[in-house]
């Protein structure tokens, strides 16, 4: 997804440029115009910003903020052929890949050649798994994670979670995957970096656990199951399943039972 022009100007200059080119526009605009009129968008924007928030905060307004929140404690994980979500937690397998990219042009920022040439072939990339989840073992991603180390940024990364290795190392050979590597390898494209990190993580040896929040990683995945596969194969319309789940009873209540399995050979291995 292309990012929004609010998201485009916070992350390609400093608070403080941005707080100088406003400076600078409202100076202009008092050179130019009448002050109160100069003056008067900006006061009645404020209060419309005031009145909103305290309406909100005595409760004569809904608060938007909650509108995705998922109340109480939830888990995810990952379903099984037939779609539905497995009684025992974390019973499955779970590679987790972490790709990243960073623009190293300060003065071009994402509007570098080699940044827009890298995110057309990440879209590319992305709009292939998303289409065929069952064929590359994709389970999902992440919404693009912006790193908040410095003032202003243009390093981003996802997290993607797939049902094995071999489904990752085959997606490495496929057409949209070598495009990009072949262009990126074969070029010199120092105003660009790209990055990934690798996890093969056994059954029993991963859990997940959502306390008031907005579905994320694993928890906002739409996973493929073998049954809509076989529904897709036919002409059907057939849906992705969730994997999240209210995590109530025994098996969820601590990261130890929730990883069992973990924990239960361990205990073998010390007997």
């Amino acid at each position: 997804m292309a990012p929004m022009p609010h998201q485009i100007l916070r992350d390609d200059f400093k608070l403080s440029t941005l707080l100088y080119m406003g400076a600078f526009i409202q100076a202009v605009l008092f050179l130019i115009a009448p002050h109160r009129i100069v003056a008067m968008p900006v006061v009645l924007t404020l209060a419309g910003i005031v009145t909103k928030n305290m309406l909100i905060r005595f409760g004569f307004m809904r608060d938007p903020s909650f509108d995705r929140v998922y109340v109480g404690r939830t888990t995810a994980q990952i379903v099984n052929d037939d779609g539905s979500v497995p009684e025992n937690g974390c019973d499955k397998e779970i590679v987790v890949f972490l790709l990243g990219s960073c623009t190293n042009n300060a003065i071009d920022g994402r509007f570098d050649s080699d940044t827009l040439e890298v995110r057309d072939m990440f879209g590319d990339m992305w709009k292939e798994l998303s289409d065929n989840r069952e064929k590359w073992g994709f389970i999902g991603k992440t919404g693009t994670l912006l790193s908040t180390d410095v003032e202003n940024t243009n390093s981003a990364a996802w997290i993607s979670y797939w049902r094995s290795l071999e489904h990752l190392q085959a997606f490495a050979q496929a057409e949209a995957h070598q495009k990009g590597l072949n262009w990126y390898m074969k070029g010199k494209h120092p105003s660009v970096g790209i990055m990934h990190e690798t996890y093969v993580v056994p059954a029993g040896n991963w859990e997940t656990i959502y306390h008031n929040f907005v579905p994320f990683g694993l928890g906002q995945a739409k996973q493929p199951f073998k049954e809509a596969d076989s529904m897709r194969k036919k002409g059907m319309r057939a849906p992705h399943a969730s994997g999240l789940m209210e995590a109530k009873g025994p098996t969820w209540k601590s990261m130890k039972s929730r990883m069992k399995n973990l924990t239960t050979e361990k205990e073998a291995h010390n007997d």
